[in-house]
């Protein structure tokens, strides 16, 4: 749920749409916040869990806006853009503990590095 919930927002800003297209999409986007929010894991582990997702959507929000910068900001917006796995290591944690979230982190990264880029090129 939380996945789709980022790249509906993230196809919203990226997407070429008509009105009623955006509309649609910024409807789904607040049953999927209505979902998230409210689901029983969210509301037991709020208290960690809203400072990572205040912090996920100031980075891809400065993301995006370094994103065709020169020097350090296109770097790191790349680097930004792959917050959604710090919130799912935050959840390996809480589930399993540090060794959870150790055995899940590379793997996770290369997942959400390989779904960026196409070779070298981030796309």
């Amino acid at each position: 749920m939380g996945r789709l919930y980022v790249h509906e927002i993230d196809d919203l800003i990226d997407e070429e749409l008509t009105k009623a297209e955006k509309a649609e999409k910024a409807c789904t986007i607040g049953a999927l916040a209505l979902d998230l929010y409210t689901h029983p894991f969210f509301l037991k582990n709020m208290a960690v869990l809203r400072s990572h997702m205040l912090l996920n959507t100031n980075n891809y929000l400065d993301s995006v806006n370094c994103e065709n910068e020169p020097g350090w900001k296109a770097p790191f917006s790349d680097w930004a853009r792959h917050g959604w796995v710090d919130l799912v290591l935050v959840v390996a944690e809480i589930c399993g503990g540090y060794a959870n979230m150790r055995n899940e982190s590379m793997e996770l990264r290369t997942m959400s590095y390989m779904s960026h880029h196409d070779g070298e090129k981030a796309i």
